[in-house]
C-alpha cells in the first residue's frame, strides 16, 4: 500500500468509492427485497440491512485508511448513502406500481367500502404517503451514511500509514535543538 498523501483529489476519490459501494449496497438491497417479497420469509430484509451497515462501515474504513482523513470517509459514507438510497427510491416506486399494486388496490377497495370514501382519493393519498416515506428514507440513508462513514473513518484513520516526508525537506527545524 502506498503511503498516505493529502492530495487535492481526495474528495473525488472518496465520492467515487462511496458511489461504487452505494451502488453495490443498493443492488443487494433490491435483490433482498425481491427475495423477501417472493418468499415471504422476512429473513432477507435483515440480510439487506446488515449488508447496508457493513458496506457503509467498510467504505468509511477503507477510504480513511487510504487517505488518512475522516472527512474523506464522511464523504464516502454520504455518497454511499445517496447512491444506495436513490436506487432504493427507484425500486420502491417500481415495486409500488408492479409488485405491490394488486395488494395495495385490494386494501384501498376494502378501506373505501368501510369508510365510505372514494377509492380514487384513498389511492392518491396512499401513493403520496408512500412517495413521501421513500423521500424521508432517502434523507435518513444519506445522514446515516455520513455518520457511519465518519465513525468507521475514525478507526480507518488509525490504521493509515503516515505520509513520508518529501525528499530534500528537513524533518527537524532549528528551533527544536
Amino acid at each position: 500500500m502506498e503511503p498516505v498523501v493529502n492530495q487535492p483529489g481526495t474528495g473525488k476519490f472518496a465520492f467515487r468509492q462511496g458511489a461504487i459501494y452505494g451502488a453495490g449496497i443498493g443492488v443487494v438491497g433490491v435483490i433482498c427485497s425481491l427475495l423477501d417479497t417472493f418468499t415471504k420469509l422476512g429473513f432477507f430484509s435483515i440480510i439487506g440491512w446488515l449488508v447496508w451497515l457493513v458496506g457503509l462501515c467498510a467504505v468509511g474504513f477503507l477510504v480513511a485508511r487510504q487517505t488518512g482523513r475522516v472527512s474523506a470517509a464522511t464523504i464516502a459514507g454520504l455518497a454511499a448513502g445517496l447512491v444506495g438510497g436513490i436506487i432504493g427510491l427507484i425500486w420502491g416506486i417500481i415495486s409500488l406500481y408492479t409488485v405491490g399494486a394488486a395488494n395495495i388496490q385490494d386494501s384501498i377497495n376494502r378501506a373505501a367500502a368501510q369508510t365510505h370514501q372514494s377509492a380514487a382519493a384513498l389511492q392518491s393519498a396512499t401513493i403520496a404517503a408512500f412517495i413521501i416515506g421513500l423521500i424521508i428514507a432517502l434523507a435518513v440513508q444519506i445522514g446515516l451514511g455520513a455518520g457511519i462513514g465518519a465513525l468507521a473513518g475514525l478507526v480507518g484513520r488509525s490504521q493509515a500509514r503516515p505520509a513520508a516526508a518529501p525528499a530534500g525537506v528537513p524533518t527537524d527545524t532549528p528551533y527544536n535543538q
